[in-house]
This record gives structure tokens, C-alpha cells and sequence, in this order.
């Protein structure tokens, strides 16, 4: 099989098994070699939001919003991750400008 098909079968094994910080290095190199893969940047969302790389998260998020805009979970997720990222940006904001 194509070396591109085992990332893809290994990032859903890792996901399914919550092997969460290997999903993402999976998930990164499939997604580098098939970046067309729609469906899939949905996946490396996720993961990096359950990895607490909102950034990443949120790129990946925004990328799937933009080929499927209708997607609620997408919007969901992508929602979540955006919400938590602000949350900490003003917590470290308040912290630094209070202390």
C-alpha cells in the first residue's frame, strides 16, 4: 500500500486508541502529502484541539470550513477551539498586566 494510506490507517488507529500527540504527527505528514483530503482536515482539527494546540486547531478547522461552510460539528469544533483560545489569551493578558 501507498505510504500515504498507512498514515491515514495509523492516525485513525491512534485516534481510536486516544494516542492523541501520535495522531497529530500522523495526521501532519498525511495531511502534508494530501492536502486535498477534505475529510480529513476535519480529523487533524480535532486531534490538535484535543492536544491543546488551539492554533493548529483552528487553522485546520478554518481550512474544512471553507470547502464545507454547512458542516455544524466543523463549526462546532471550530467554535470550541476559538472560544478556549481567547479564554486563554486573556487570562495570560490579565496575568502579565496585573501582577
Amino acid at each position: 500500500p501507498e505510504d500515504t494510506e498507512i498514515l491515514k490507517y495509523l492516525s485513525k488507529l491512534y485516534i481510536k486508541e486516544k494516542l492523541f500527540i501520535l495522531a497529530s504527527q500522523s495526521c501532519s505528514a498525511y495531511i502534508e502529502k494530501r492536502p486535498a483530503d477534505t475529510k480529513f482536515l476535519y480529523y487533524i482539527s480535532h486531534v490538535f484541539k484535543l492536544i491543546g494546540n488551539l492554533e493548529q486547531a483552528i487553522e485546520y478547522g478554518e481550512r474544512y470550513r471553507l470547502r464545507n461552510p454547512e458542516d455544524i460539528i466543523n463549526i462546532i469544533n471550530l467554535n470550541q477551539s476559538i472560544y478556549i483560545y481567547i479564554y486563554i489569551i486573556h487570562r495570560v493578558f490579565l496575568k502579565f498586566f496585573t501582577s
